[in-house]
Formats: C-alpha cells, structure tokens, sequence
C-alpha cells in the first residue's frame, strides 16, 4: 500500500488506519473548511491509478473557550467499485482502525459525529432506541463520545 499525503501543513488524521491496505492505494487530500479552525479531508481510495472519495473527515480545532474541538466523518461510500476490483470498507479492519483513532483523537468534552446512513445494522439499532455506544459503529469508540448524524 502506498499512502500519498496532498498539502502536508495539517497532520494527516488517523492514516495509520489503512495501513492494511494491499492492493490499493490512499490519497489524503487537504480542503479549506468554512471558517479558519476547520480542516477538510477528503480519504480516497486507488486502484491501478484510478481514486475515488471513500469519505470526508471535518475537523473543527474549537475556538476556546467558547466553542471546543469536534470531529466530523460524512459522505462514507460502503464499497467503491473499480472495474474488475471491489474495496469494501464497511465491516472492514479500516473502519474499526479508523473510528477507534479518531475516538483517541479527541478529548474528554469533544465531540465525534458520524454519519451512519450508509451502514443499515447501526440505523436499525438506532431506529429502535439503541444508545449510539451500543451500536455497530459505537462499539468500535473506546471514549464513548459518538453521536451519530
């Protein structure tokens, strides 16, 4: 696997979580976000030179004392198709890695939201009154601060 980092000035949040990855490749490319404190990452996945947006990653650094950090995951694609290659990444190694690391990336009142609509087992638990630690996706956050969105 080869990780590609664009615009290196912001650490690359959690890439270690798809160090797994064999036959494809990770790109991280670094956006403006709406306002200065927030960082834009968008995590795509390659294959024999072809990427596609896999998920985007919003970090807001919080604006002290009024406003704290939080950590936003959205846009996540279930499996990305590539001609004669499937990457899936729902159920997989990477998107346990990735919300245990970025659960480990916030502190004790930060925040953790993650979009779920693509990952029907945590809506239904939802649906039925599941708190979010107790969910597919809330079982991999040691912190226990998700809320899901």
């Amino acid at each position: 696997m080869s990780v590609k980092i664009m615009h290196p000035v912001v650490p690359m949040l959690c890439k270690e979580a798809f160090e797994s990855l064999s036959e494809f490749e990770l790109k991280i490319v670094r956006k403006g976000g709406r306002f200065p404190e927030e960082k834009t990452l968008e995590y795509l996945v390659g294959y024999s030179g072809f990427y596609s947006r896999l998920l985007v990653i919003k970090v807001f650094d919080g604006r002290p004392p009024f406003y704290r950090r939080w950590v936003e995951v959205f846009s996540v694609r279930p499996h990305i198709i590539f001609n004669s290659k499937v990457y899936t990444f729902i159920h997989s190694g990477e998107e346990k890695k990735l919300i245990e690391c970025l659960s480990n990336y916030i502190s004790p009142g930060e925040r953790l939201f993650i979009e779920y609509v693509y990952d029907s087992e945590t809506l239904k638990a939802l649906e039925m009154g599941i708190t979010p630690p107790l969910t597919r996706l809330g079982i991999y956050t040691p912190r226990k601060r998700l809320y899901m969105v």
